[in-house]
């Protein structure tokens, strides 16, 4: 049986925080509109940029149509995936082997291929995955659990053969759903009531891909 790996991109493979301060919610800033950082980062990362495009219009009222939007983000987004945004170095250091050993590298990003790609291909990365999808690859985002059984299905296995690795707690109880081996990345401290919550969806929870084991 081949090894599978899917792998979320933002905050999981490459450290790009900066994406929320200097793209995303630049735009509101921009606008004079008030948010919660935190609570739009929660809702907005499933949601893909065309996802946040539309939330931005319909329900923030930012001006303009989804498209004007979209475009306004990924123009201040681009310059951060081409040139700024940079690898998790444990994160490299755990793809090498897998790829050696003959594992089959995946990414399942929301974020578009014209930030994705480059941003994979300057550092040399992008050759180690057999496919880089974008949720736009598929129609649907990582809210909505038709994504992973569209992904289960274009590999054409089981999804208890693929191990799935994201940031998201959405993203993770739907691959979870689907039946993936979840692997929770936590870019910060859980409290004790959210390890609790993330326990009940996901198969592995770490900080570091130097706490996973090496085929």
């Amino acid at each position: 049986m081949s090894h599978i790996d899917v792998f979320d991109l933002d905050d999981t493979l490459i450290d790009s925080e900066i994406r929320f301060s200097e793209g995303v919610f630049a735009i509101l800033d921009e606008e004079g509109i008030a948010y919660d950082a935190e609570e739009l980062k929660r809702l907005t990362i499933p949601m893909g940029l065309t996802g946040t495009a539309q939330y931005y219009r319909n329900v923030l009222g930012v001006r303009g149509s989804v498209d004007e939007i979209l475009e306004r983000i990924e123009k201040k987004m681009h310059k951060l995936y081409a040139e700024r945004i940079a690898p998790k170095l444990d994160a490299v250091a755990y793809l090498n082997p897998l790829s050696r050993a003959g594992h089959r590298l995946f990414v399942l990003t929301a974020t578009p291929h014209s930030l994705a790609d480059v941003c994979l291909k300057r550092h040399g990365l992008f050759s180690l995955f057999e496919r880089v999808w974008s949720v736009d690859d598929f129609g649907f985002p990582k809210s909505d659990v038709r994504l992973f059984e569209a992904v289960a299905n274009t590999l054409g296995t089981a999804g208890r053969e693929i191990r799935y690795y994201d940031d998201s707690f959405t993203a993770l109880k739907n691959a979870k759903t689907v039946g993936f081996r979840t692997h929770a990345v936590c870019n910060h401290l859980l409290t004790r009531a959210q390890t609790k919550e993330y326990g009940q969806f996901c198969d592995v929870i770490f900080r570091s891909f130097d706490e996973l084991p090496r085929p």
